[in-house]
């Protein structure tokens, strides 16, 4: 049986450590894009509502409400789907990335032999 070179344990260790990271920071930075939105949503919301009727404050409060009731509502969580999704795509990514490393330094090694027999 053949044992992995260093290299091929490196990859490894780099991709499980992918593995555990990845998905999780995909999670955070959609919940952060999420609430960024939804807070920008809200500005405005509130912003073209203050330039209307400021003269009733009652018909503007009630305008304003319903802009806090658009953008606060909760957010959907994000669950095991997209947890897997991310899981996933981060799978391929690594497997991608490793058969194109191994591709380039193929093709470098065959080159390499090839500069080396056409010497005298």
């Amino acid at each position: 049986m053949k044992r992995l070179g260093m290299w091929n344990r490196l990859a490894i260790v780099a991709a499980v450590l992918t593995l555990a990271i990845a998905p999780l920071w995909v999670i955070s930075d959609q919940n952060r894009a999420n609430f960024e939105a939804r807070e920008a949503g809200l500005r405005l919301c509130r912003k073209l509502n203050a330039g209307t009727g400021k003269d009733d404050f009652e018909a503007w409060m009630e305008r304003d409400q319903g802009c806090f009731d658009e953008f606060t509502r909760p957010l959907p969580k994000l669950g095991w789907d997209f947890y897997l999704d991310a899981l996933m795509w981060t799978a391929v990514i690594c497997a991608v990335t490793y058969i194109l490393i191994w591709l380039t330094i193929s093709t470098a090694k065959w080159v390499w032999r090839g500069r080396q027999a056409s010497k005298p």
